[in-house]
């Protein structure tokens, strides 16, 4: 019972955090563990210690715990019941979220972890991962909106509000529209309405000598508010001139001390008609809190730096017996460092800040961005650094983000690195780079390599190459993305060291090149598809940019593939399809042709050789014995085309007294069975890869169709998620550390006696 409820249960990704987030509560409600989310309860002991501090004019004073009474033994016992309650419940909780989790997400969380840390972090790492398709739908909104309002200043102000706020969240993942596409779509909010109003107004805009590709949202905004404002200032004027009180109070009334001009368009002003835009006093507050608030964090900044400085100081000279160190001091201090300060600017673009100030990396990955706004070499992760270079600094060293906030640098070393190069690691080192904790990213100065005599940097088509000037041999590589401007070094630590021989270590970097021949030219993306999400055992790293493979050039060439039929499958051995391929050249073997087998359900593939088509009967029957022992399921459906060798009366007889099914395809109509098909085309493209790739002559072809239709069972396919056919079908994983390629010379020990 218990077997069958765990094989029901959901395994959480990157996509289902909602359903398995109502398995996991009903689960803490049915075993009574929901106490597992609440705080571990506190120690009496620990909760009950106070401390009196020292009197304010007596320097030789200390801090002295006062006397306090000790907890009852009826405090002890009920802290006792709930600490092993709750340690029950969080063991079982733990146990039912970890035992839950699928391969692609199982990383984020640490065993040891409380219940209700590990499930905080699932929560953050899934709620990060579907921002990308919650972009999506925002821009789709944004793009679609229209006013359909009536035309006051209240409702315009609510469209432009939705506008910023849903531009703010898009900028905040990275993904926000530019300003002037967001003033296009603002302006394109009121094409439906029939106002007057918004008839006219988006035709002087669009009239005006700006181009579009210069509008800016605040402007256009501007121009907008301006309109609906002239339109209500008439309306009210026309409604006065009506009455004749109203006209007189207005002509008795002097209009000399007021503003007539046009209103402000500054967002968030709420008197715009009473001045001009360059006046508005809400503009110039805004400026002055961002300033304060950048003040603010930069002199915070500087206090925990001159602290850390100042304890490092007393901690050294506590034998001593001077008097302790007393607040002037320490601000004396600050303002020494102040004074002896050197400040290194760095200059970042706007996705730089994002990186440098977002989230941490986990501390098992190492990421390097070889910058060239950095003015030094910089790390936040110690254990980078030489042990034996590395030095404390004794005033710690400001730097300026680009952002306008300040970090410190407070040591000084060499960071020790692997570089990875065609396939090889090589040892390397940037000297003279500093220590800064508060850093989120490794940075490597472009302008410090440059200068140095034996190394140059060049940046040619998202690739950056520190080359040695004496050799001309490139030393490191460094891949941009197409998303960012962001370069990230191709190295680990030093201290990571992995070989990059794929039948060796079981911790192992290959490159992709290595790879696509090993498995016999599959196609880049599933190379690193099954690494990337560990469908194999024996690789955990590709480096290398793909080159041009001659094989796949000759071997591969298709047409435009046909739609799918729809029919879906629910076990194993519900549905096979199979083909026959041939006449082919007589190989070593005096085989002629080749017989294909695909489960439809698992897409696990079997081929059989014949020297000709009428030993077809023959091995299907022994295929069929051996399958369904296998599986302990019998088959239900045969599909196949109408040749003589599927179409023969002994054939029919046989599958109808075993109680299958046959259906055939339509003459010339191959489309119905596409499935065997695709796979006579896929292995004989691989197999015709394999051969041209080693020069070796047709007579070896079916050594490279049994080679072909092995690894394509140990390959990815679209219609299985996270699975090989082989594991789909067998139901183990697959170790991939005994492939070698195709054609390559082998050596035989032949003993004596032989």
């Amino acid at each position: 019972m218990s077997e069958s409820r765990n094989n029901e249960s959901v395994k959480l990704g990157y996509d289902n955090w909602y359903l398995w987030d109502h398995q996991i509560n009903s689960t803490i409600w049915r075993k009574n563990t929901s106490v597992a989310f609440d705080p571990e309860p506190a120690d009496p002991h620990t909760s009950q210690q106070t401390t009196t501090p020292a009197a304010a004019g007596d320097p030789n004073a200390s801090s002295t715990p006062s006397m306090t009474s000790q907890p009852t033994a009826k405090e002890l016992k009920t802290y006792c019941a709930e600490l092993k309650e709750w340690k029950t419940a969080n063991n079982i909780v733990a146990g039912v979220i970890l035992g839950t989790l699928s391969e692609e997400i199982k990383h984020v969380v640490n065993p040891k972890e409380s219940a209700k840390s590990m499930y905080d972090k699932l929560e953050a790492a899934v709620i990060k991962q579907s921002s990308g398709s919650s972009a999506y739908g925002i821009k789709i909104e944004l793009i679609d909106k229209e006013f359909k309002d009536a035309p006051t200043l209240e409702n315009f102000e609510k469209h432009l509000t939705s506008y910023r706020s849903r531009s703010a969240t898009l900028n905040a993942i990275n993904s926000g529209f530019d300003d002037s596409f967001l003033a296009f779509i603002l302006l394109h909010s009121f094409h439906s309405n029939d106002n007057p109003i918004w008839l006219m107004a988006p035709t002087n805009i669009v009239t005006t000598s700006t181009s579009t590709n210069q509008w800016s949202f605040d402007q256009v905004a501007g121009k907008l508010r301006e309109a609906l404002w002239n339109n209500i200032h008439s309306t009210q004027k026309s409604t006065t001139n009506t009455n004749p009180t109203a006209l007189n109070a207005t002509t008795e009334k002097t209009t000399s001390g007021r503003y007539s001009g046009p209103p402000c368009t500054h967002p968030g002003c709420y008197r715009p008609k009473t001045h001009a835009t360059e006046n508005c006093w809400v503009k110039d507050k805004e400026k002055w809190e961002k300033e304060k608030k950048r003040k603010h964090k930069a002199k915070k900044a500087k206090r925990k730096a001159a602290e850390s400085c100042s304890e490092s100081e007393t901690s050294s000279d506590s034998d001593s017996d001077s008097e302790p160190p007393t607040s002037k001091r320490q601000h004396a201090h600050r303002s020494q460092v102040k004074s002896k300060r050197k400040l290194r600017v760095l200059q970042a673009t706007s996705h730089c800040i994002c990186s440098y100030c977002g989230k941490t990396t986990a501390k098992n990955i190492f990421i390097a961005h070889p910058d060239s706004g950095a003015s030094n070499h910089m790390s936040h992760q110690r254990e980078l650094f030489d042990p034996e270079s590395f030095e404390t600094l004794s005033t710690p060293i400001p730097i300026s983000l680009g952002d306008d906030s300040e970090i410190f640098a407070t040591g000084k070393g060499t960071l020790c690195l692997l570089f990875n190069v065609n396939g090889k690691q090589e040892e390397g080192c940037f000297k003279d780079a500093l220590f800064v904790p508060e850093l989120k990213v490794t940075l490597l100065s472009v302008g410090q390599s440059a200068h140095l005599p034996h190394c140059k940097v060049v940046f040619d088509n998202n690739v950056c190459e520190y080359i040695d000037k004496s050799t001309n041999e490139v030393i490191a590589r460094a891949f941009a993305t197409d998303d960012t401007d962001l370069y990230t070094l191709d190295a680990i630590p030093a201290t990571q060291k992995v070989t990059a021989n794929l039948a060796s270590s079981p911790s192992q970097s290959i490159d992709i090149n290595i790879l696509h021949r090993c498995l016999e030219h599959l196609g880049i993306d599933n190379c690193h598809l099954m690494v990337n999400h560990q469908l194999v055992d024996g690789v955990d790293r590709i480096v290398g940019r793909e080159d041009f493979c001659e094989g796949c050039a000759y071997g591969r060439s298709k047409r435009k593939s046909h739609p799918s039929t729809g029919t879906i499958t629910r076990r194993q051995l519900e549905r096979v399809h199979i083909d026959m391929c041939g006449p082919i050249p007589i190989s070593l073997g005096g085989n002629k042709y080749f017989l294909l087998i695909i489960d439809k359900h698992t897409h696990y593939h079997w081929v059989e050789f014949l020297s000709k088509k009428s030993d077809t009967f023959t091995r299907l029957k022994k295929w069929k014995l051996e399958a369904e022992r296998e599986a302990d399921l019998k088959l239900q459906y045969l599909k196949s085309d109408g040749g003589k060798e599927f179409s023969s009366k002994e054939f029919k007889e046989w599958l109808t007294s075993d109680g299958v099914t046959h259906e055939m395809s339509a003459p010339y109509e191959h489309e119905q069975n596409g499935l065997a098909e695709r796979g006579i085309q896929n292995v004989s493209q691989r197999a015709m890869c394999q051969l041209f790739g080693t020069n070796m002559s047709q007579g070896f072809w079916p050594y490279a169709v049994e080679n072909a239709v092995y690894l394509i069972n140990c390959s990815p396919t679209t219609t299985l998620k996270d699975k090989t056919p082989f594991e789909a079908w067998t139901g183990t994983r697959l170790n991939i550390k005994h492939l070698r390629t195709f054609g390559e010379t082998g050596y035989v020990h032949i003993p004596p006696e032989t």
